[in-house]
């Protein structure tokens, strides 16, 4: 054998003499580590364990015929039902139902004791991939394991009774926010809706879709205008017509009682009546250039005009008649007295029937200018009350187009929270239905038939290599 195959077994010699030299301070501390073991686990108790697992279910209905209404997500929610959970209330009440820490060594405990033990004993554990979560455990461990099953099953109905309190409170929470919106809004709309009709009736002809009426209206006034000022100025050349011949009448009559010359039926000596009709019958053709036939100062003219020419064949001598309708005899001396005085007679009454029907036209003349000026007024009035309908217009069309404008913007807003509306009546019903997104149990609690703790074999192996390494660290 060569030098270094000698050095190792006289080394392996040496240890072995060595630990059967000091084999009790090995075999002392993993007898009594072993011992220890033991006793850990005759004396520790038994702990049971039961849970539930819970499937989160999507809803059955696509978001794009009805979208979700729940403020959070399902991480969010199963936060909140767990605390609601764990909450002291609802512990308080699983110890009373399941008479919890009813054992003597608990009587001096406090409640808020027992809660927090409860509190360590329960656990939620959440089952997490690409899309979310998916599951998730609720635990429960105890000592008695149809205790550990009853409260762990009890937990589980109330997570899923809580958690359909919560979409159902959410979904309609949600649904009166959007209700009283609308409500408000729709007040806002119907104040407007007053608002506007108010200032439509109280700017009414000056309003934006009325000026194309104005306008025309104007204008239709206008041409009334135009015509009642040549009707006036008609009317006044025709009384200075009037009072031309009313004075010609009068001055005829002093130059010459027996030849006056008149434009008056029956007015006008025979030898001057050419001249007065002629002068009649110009005026009548200057007046037939302007006016047709049925006009009201041709129609007299022409009478008067038929009145003279009758008149002019009356004064001739061989139709003069006396009182008793005899021709007068010319031969006779006396005759031609009484024929001068008669015919004198004569035309003195036809100066005063001439002067009569004078005044007669000029007071039915005044009249007509008295009404042409007062239907002038009344147009320019109207014309003048149009004219400012039209001023007032455009500062109205802009008042009103800005309360049109928040109207539109409130109306479209009141739309799109209408839509919201019905959406979340859609909601709403397929919560009650419960075809939204939901948490169903399908792995109830069962009787736990292992316990949890104590670990036999856990405490077993620590027990050894406590043992030993007491043992290794005393033996060297």
């Amino acid at each position: 054998m060569d030098e270094n195959n000698v050095n190792i077994l006289t080394k392996v010699d040496y240890y072995v003499q060595l630990v059967l030299k000091r084999r009790w301070l090995i075999i002392l501390p993993f007898c009594l580590s072993m011992c220890v073991g033991i006793y850990l686990a005759l004396t520790l108790p038994e702990k049971y364990s039961a849970s539930n697992l819970i499937l989160v279910v999507p809803k059955s209905v696509p978001d794009k015929y009805v979208p979700t209404l729940q403020a959070s997500d399902t991480g969010q929610r199963i936060n909140t039902i767990k605390q609601q959970i764990m909450s002291r209330t609802n512990l308080e009440k699983i110890i009373e139902r399941f008479n919890l820490y009813s054992e003597p060594k608990y009587r001096n405990w406090f409640v808020e004791d027992k809660i927090g033990h409860m509190r360590r004993n329960t656990a939620v554990k959440v089952t997490k991939s690409g899309q979310g979560i998916e599951s998730f455990r609720i635990v429960f461990a105890g000592k008695n394991p149809k205790i550990v099953m009853g409260i762990a099953n009890r937990l589980a109905e109330t997570f899923i009774d809580e958690s359909v309190k919560i979409i159902q409170i959410e979904v309609m929470e949600t649904n009166k926010f959007l209700q009283d919106e609308l409500d408000e809004l729709r007040g806002r709309l119907e104040k407007i809706e007053i608002a506007i009709q108010k200032y439509r009736k109280q700017n009414m002809g000056n309003l934006p879709e009325e000026l194309s009426s104005n306008l025309k209206m104007i204008e239709s006034l206008q041409l009334q205008l135009s015509e009642k000022q040549q009707d006036l100025r008609d009317a006044k050349n025709r009384l200075v017509e009037l009072e031309n011949r009313f004075s010609a009448i009068n001055l005829s009559e002093e130059s010459d009682p027996l030849l006056v010359q008149v434009s008056s039926p029956s007015a006008l000596p025979p030898d001057k009546e050419p001249s007065d009709l002629e002068k009649l019958q110009a005026t009548l053709a200057s007046l037939q250039l302007r006016y047709t036939d049925r006009h009201p100062d041709i129609i007299r003219l022409k009478s008067i005009i038929e009145n003279l020419e009758a008149a002019q064949k009356e004064m001739l001598p061989e139709n003069i008649k006396t009182e008793s309708g005899e021709t007068p005899e010319a031969e006779r001396p006396d005759a031609e007295e009484t024929q001068i005085a008669n015919r004198k007679k004569k035309k003195t009454s036809l100066f005063d029937k001439a002067r009569f029907d004078i005044a007669t036209q000029r007071e039915a003349t005044f009249r007509e200018i008295n009404m042409y000026n007062a239907d002038i007024a009344k147009i320019e009035k109207m014309m003048s009350e149009y004219q400012k309908r039209v001023e007032k217009t455009p500062k109205t069309e802009h008042s009103l187009m800005a309360k049109q404008r928040d109207y539109e913007n409130l109306q479209r807003t009141y739309k799109n929270l209408l839509d919201r509306k019905l959406e979340s009546d859609f909601a709403v019903n397929m919560e009650k239905k419960q075809k939204g997104q939901k948490f169903q149990v399908i792995d109830t609690a069962r009787l736990p038939q292992k316990p949890i703790s104590p670990n036999i074999m856990m405490i077993f192996a620590g027990c050894l290599v406590v043992g030993l390494g007491v043992g290794g660290a005393s033996f060297f």
